[in-house]
């Protein structure tokens, strides 16, 4: 199968990052098992994720590129140095680190305040996005309350 939808880019600026970047990983993934060619080998799975992720994710991973090189030094006192930059492991743990440490509560739980039934919806339909929006809420045990004051 070649003609599987690209998943990028993805929005790691603005509105709930967490959620976009787990959006954009699910995509990511359906989209590399679907055209498995692209990525025999390892360095191209990471080359085909930072191009589907967009000019966005390449400047925040410019940013922590660096600290995915790790100099040690070995038990005859050699230099070893790793180089993580472009392992897609190391580079996908490093997007989810960088979304939660990014996470807003506050914006997420007005994004759901505000959600209200648009005219002519069906209520299942904005149930069900109620449902979804209130997952990164953080509310805990009063979720269920929420939801009915929404």
């Amino acid at each position: 199968m070649t003609d599987a939808a690209r998943p990028g880019p993805v929005k790691l600026r603005d509105g709930n990052i967490a959620a976009n970047w787990a959006d954009f990983e699910q995509r990511f993934d359906i989209y590399i098992k679907s055209n498995p060619s692209r990525v025999e080998a390892p360095i191209n799975k990471w080359a085909v994720l930072m191009n589907e992720a967009g000019n966005e994710a390449l400047e925040i991973y410019n940013g922590f590129k660096a600290s995915l090189i790790v100099i040690t030094m070995d038990e005859a006192g050699n230099i070893v140095k790793t180089d993580n930059s472009e392992n897609y492991d190391v580079v996908v743990a490093e997007f989810r680190k960088y979304v939660e440490q990014r996470k807003s509560v506050t914006s997420i739980r007005a994004a759901f305040r505000k959600r209200k039934q648009r005219p002519g919806e069906p209520f299942a339909n904005w149930y069900t996005d109620l449902k979804i929006k209130i997952k990164d809420c953080e509310y805990g045990a009063i979720a269920d309350s929420m939801m009915k004051d929404q």
